[in-house]
C-alpha cells in the first residue's frame, strides 16, 4: 500500500467529462508531493461546477443512484448483444471482454486472415 496511488472521476460513470473534476489519493507523502509538483502548471484545480457535480455524484441520493443502476444495465444489455453478433458474424472473431466496469470491448481478429489488394 505505500507506493499505491489511485486516481477517479465520475467522468464516465455519470456523463460529466466537461465537468473536468477528479481526485487523487495517494497516501505516501513523497509520492504525493512528487505528483504536486510534477502537475503544477498542467492541472488545474477543481471549480465549482466540478465540485458540485463530484458531490452529487458521490453523496448517494437515489435519484443518481437509480440512473447509475439503469446506465449499468444498459451497458450490459449492449455487451450482450454485441457478444451475441460477434459469435454470429465469423467463429475466427472471439469476443474478449473481462472488465466489468467498462463500455470497451476487445475483439480477438488473430485468427482472421485478411489479404489486401495492394
Amino acid at each position: 500500500m505505500e507506493n499505491t496511488v489511485l486516481f477517479h472521476a465520475p467522468s464516465k460513470t455519470y456523463n460529466v467529462a466537461g465537468l473536468a473534476a477528479a481526485f487523487g489519493v495517494i497516501p505516501n507523502h513523497r509520492l504525493r508531493a512528487d505528483f504536486k509538483r510534477a502537475s503544477a502548471g498542467i492541472m488545474a484545480d477543481i471549480n465549482v461546477f466540478g465540485y458540485t457535480g463530484m458531490l452529487t455524484a458521490y453523496k448517494g441520493c437515489p435519484e443518481v443512484e437509480a440512473w447509475r443502476s439503469e446506465l449499468i444495465s444498459y451497458v450490459s444489455g449492449n455487451m450482450k448483444l454485441l457478444r451475441e453478433s460477434v459469435t454470429k458474424l465469423d467463429p475466427l472473431l472471439r469476443f474478449r471482454h473481462r472488465q466489468e466496469a467498462t463500455y470497451l470491448a476487445w475483439l480477438d481478429s488473430r485468427l482472421l486472415e485478411v489479404e489486401l489488394d495492394q
